[in-house]
């Protein structure tokens, strides 16, 4: 294991793993090392999980070529790909199927279709749930931002009120997603992660916990 300790002015020892499989620890300054060893070694077993669910994920990027018979994941369902040849090139959910109409099949060509119909499907989904999810706590974002994170599923300035979400959700859980939202949003009242962040955040979804263990492992 790769592991990286960094010093710093608080009070407990966070232990993480990155998208890149590196253990990352941040520390109070004066925490002995032996103590920190002692810790990581408690959580050894934790730790190569969560290395092996990186690098699960890295396989399942790599391996999936949304080839016929592959499994395309939209909000959490899974929906069998079907490939129809058509002069005029589109994607579209139909029951259980999804379907790539396309002149020519290509890898390439099908990845290029899918990615503009999530940006078109996705990201519509994604204004109009942050909006309503705004509306009911109070607080709505001055700008709704997409793009691709290595290792963040979402961001927000407080000061401009600007959210960016992470274009690769589109597959996550509807439950899941709506932690995100509510995450980003209540950044804005709160721009840090102390207690009131998270009781601000447990007032409109008790059950925030589980939905991020969930985050963590999808």
């Amino acid at each position: 294991m790769e592991i990286k300790i960094t010093r710093k002015r608080m009070k407990n020892i966070i232990i993480r793993v990155n998208e890149k499989g590196e253990v990352l620890v941040s520390a109070p300054l004066r925490v002995p090392k032996y103590y920190i060893e002692n810790l990581i070694k408690e959580k050894e077993e934790w730790i190569r999980k969560k290395i092996a669910l990186v690098k699960s994920r890295k396989e399942k990027v790599k391996t999936n070529t949304f080839d016929e018979g592959e499994k395309f994941v939209y909000l959490g369902k899974e929906y069998l790909i079907e490939i129809k040849k058509s002069e005029e090139e589109y994607c579209k959910l139909e029951n259980d199927r999804f379907i790539i109409y396309l002149q020519k099949n290509s890898q390439e060509k099908r990845k290029a279709l899918i990615s503009r119909w999530v940006y078109e499907n996705f990201n519509s989904y994604m204004l109009k749930r942050t909006l309503e999810i705004g509306k009911k706590i109070g607080y709505k974002p001055n700008a709704i931002k997409f793009r691709e994170m290595k290792t963040r599923w979402g961001s927000c300035n407080s000061l401009t009120k600007s959210i960016t979400y992470n274009y690769r959700l589109y597959d996550k859980p509807i439950e899941v997603v709506d932690y995100v939202i509510l995450h980003e949003l209540s950044h804005i009242p709160y721009p840090h992660h102390q207690k009131s962040f998270w009781d601000f955040v447990e007032r409109y979804m008790p059950d925030w916990k589980k939905r991020r263990e969930l985050l963590k492992g999808v």
